[in-house]
């Protein structure tokens, strides 16, 4: 049975096609799974955490903590649900 090829990995600012993909090989019970991953140059890396850093201070710089708490908190419910 030929698994899907699935990619992780959020990349705001880099595009798919500008990226190299290391593909990692899982199989539990016979259900082979692939997943892309991302494998960044240094540029990309340093340009990525640039990225990362402006949107902080634009987007959670402003929030009080408690609010930054429940967006976190609202954001690993989502990852925790199977459906």
């Amino acid at each position: 049975m030929a698994s899907a090829i699935e990619h992780a990995g959020y990349l705001p600012g880099i595009a798919p096609d500008e990226v190299e993909w290391q593909t990692l090989a899982f199989d539990r019970a016979g259900a082979p799974l692939e997943i892309a991953v991302p494998a960044l140059s240094d540029a990309q890396m340093a340009a990525l955490a640039a990225r990362v850093r402006e949107a902080s201070r634009q987007q959670l710089k402003p929030l009080p903590v408690a609010r930054i708490i429940d967006i976190i908190d609202a954001a690993i419910e989502r990852l925790l649900d199977r459906t």
